[in-house]
């Protein structure tokens, strides 16, 4: 193939000259791709990456929690442990009337404006 028709790696990290296998070949391989794509989401949709970390982070406490056997919790225990309420998908509601937010297969029951239950996740029973 001739010169004309090289092509610099798009990704920002790379800056190899490569011969493209098809007309749409923006990078050099996969994994410059795959960075490529990485880095613009990160840059595009921060607050998105920061609040799926946060929600992991919730998940992890309240699994900690039901794993010591801790069901009632107040909101500034859950706070000191690093639970962040900002990123809270909206509520389930129950048949009840009951407020759930669920976190993987755990649920945070809102008792009160600062007193919380945590349950294990059970489709059936909560709708």
């Amino acid at each position: 193939m001739s010169n004309a028709n090289l092509r610099m790696c798009e990704s920002p990290e790379c800056s190899k000259w490569f011969t493209p296998k098809n007309d749409g070949g923006k990078c050099c391989c996969i994994k410059c791709k795959n960075r490529k794509n990485y880095l613009f989401a990160s840059l595009e949709y921060f607050w998105e990456f920061v609040c799926t970390s946060q929600r992991k982070k919730n998940y992890k406490v309240l699994e900690y929690l039901l794993s010591i056997n801790r069901i009632k919790v107040t909101r500034e225990l859950l706070e000191l442990m690093g639970f962040d309420f900002c990123v809270c998908f909206a509520p389930l509601l129950s048949q009840e009337g009951d407020h759930y937010y669920r976190f993987g297969n755990s649920l945070l029951k809102q008792i009160s404006e600062d007193e919380f239950e945590i349950k294990y996740y059970d489709y059936e029973k909560i709708y």
